[in-house]
């Protein structure tokens, strides 16, 4: 993928969380649940980043932010090897979950990367699974 940043806004349900971005990165912000998020135009992508775990109907928001894209759109969801953390996870999201949410939204799995991590802070987190999907029609 070659994308020229021309925009970035970025959403979360937390307002801390958007004044942080904002102060660190200085990226528009909106406070907000993605599902009630009207844009006027589409993005030429969209990231979707560790949100799925906190769900508790994770398909609904894949479908939604499928929706927000022209093209493309990327998942990064930690892949935990224990139980749920404690940290507002609700679930785990198995690889082949994740493809069929897409699909039934209305998108096509492109790619899919299992990143291990060392490094992480989590003990029982055995890395990030990535997913680019892209929108069908879109």
């Amino acid at each position: 993928l070659n994308y020229k940043t021309r925009k970035v806004v970025g959403l979360d349900i937390s307002k801390t969380n958007c004044e942080l971005v904002k102060h660190i990165y200085g990226f528009d912000t909106i406070a907000i649940d993605l599902l009630h998020y009207y844009p006027e135009e589409k993005f030429d992508l969209v990231m979707c980043m560790e949100i799925l775990e906190h769900l508790n109907n994770p398909p609904i928001y894949v479908k939604k932010a499928l929706s927000l894209s022209k093209k493309h759109i990327l998942f990064s969801v930690p892949v935990e090897s224990g139980e749920i953390d404690g940290t507002f996870h609700v679930r785990k999201v198995h690889p082949t979950e994740l493809r069929t949410w897409i699909e039934e939204a209305g998108g096509s799995l492109k790619e899919m990367w299992m990143v291990p991590s060392l490094f992480c802070e989590k003990p029982h987190w055995l890395g990030w699974l990535f997913a680019l999907a892209e929108v069908n029609n879109g």
